[in-house]
């Protein structure tokens, strides 16, 4: 009887030390197959972040790529505007002038028709001569009445007008309307022939004064520059010869 209950206390002992041995067992797989995934996910997120790395550094260089093929155009057409510039500088700049509305064969056709219209007409005006009374010429005062006629009491000036030699042939303009208009220095012009001169009645009669007054009666008046301006004598060139 103790026999009998020895073997069977021995095999519920047995027993209980092998469900024991299966829940460890047990426990043992389950740690291990969560410290699997614990690996796995490490692996996982350290692949992510990996590839994350190797994106932002690629996107990083393709920027850097961009941006220093993007300044090397920049530099690349900045040369090319220096050297169109510099082209451009070089090389003669032939303007075209802007003219009378007609070509004026009486003084009223003169004064109906000679518009002044600043920086419009200024490469027209530069090649303009006259004398007037004051200093209300419409280009200066008595502007290129010494430069292209010899003086305010010409006797007629000349059918052309050439550059001198000593500036490379190229006809020169006075200073105070290089002043006001910049854009007449890009004239480069070798010869200009006339297009009109005409003499007012005052300046042909000699009755310049008339009782010790100014004569503007017998003057020229330019209608469509200044109108209270009177002129003794107007010449206009044209330019028909760029360097």
């Amino acid at each position: 009887m103790k026999e009998s209950k020895v073997k069977a206390k021995d095999a519920r002992t047995k027993k209980e030390e092998a469900k024991k041995a299966e829940r460890t067992k047990s426990r043992e797989a389950a740690k291990k197959k969560r410290d699997t995934k614990k690996v796995e996910k490490a692996k996982k997120k350290k692949d992510r972040a990996v590839k994350k790395e190797r994106k932002k550094k690629a996107s990083s260089e393709e920027k850097e790529s961009k941006k220093k093929e993007k300044k090397k155009a920049s530099s690349k057409n900045k040369e090319e505007r220096l050297e169109k510039r510099k082209n451009k500088a070089t090389q003669p700049v032939q303007i075209k002038q802007v003219e009378p509305a007609k070509e004026p064969k009486t003084i009223e056709e003169l004064q109906n028709s000679y518009a002044c219209d600043g920086s419009r007409t200024a490469e027209m005006e530069v090649f303009s001569a006259y004398w007037e009374y004051g200093t209300c010429g419409h280009f200066g005062n008595d502007y290129n009445a010494n430069r292209f006629c010899g003086g305010i009491n010409t006797k007629g000036c000349p059918n052309e007008i050439r550059g001198d030699a000593k500036n490379g042939g190229i006809i020169q303009f006075d200073s105070i309307a290089l002043k006001k208009y910049p854009q007449i220095a890009k004239i480069k012009c070798k010869r200009a022939t006339k297009v009109h001169f005409f003499k007012s009645e005052a300046f042909k009669s000699k009755r310049i004064f008339v009782k010790g007054k100014v004569n503007t009666k017998q003057a020229i008046t330019l209608k469509k520059c200044k109108p209270k301006c009177y002129y003794l004598w107007h010449a206009q060139y044209k330019c028909v010869e760029f360097a």
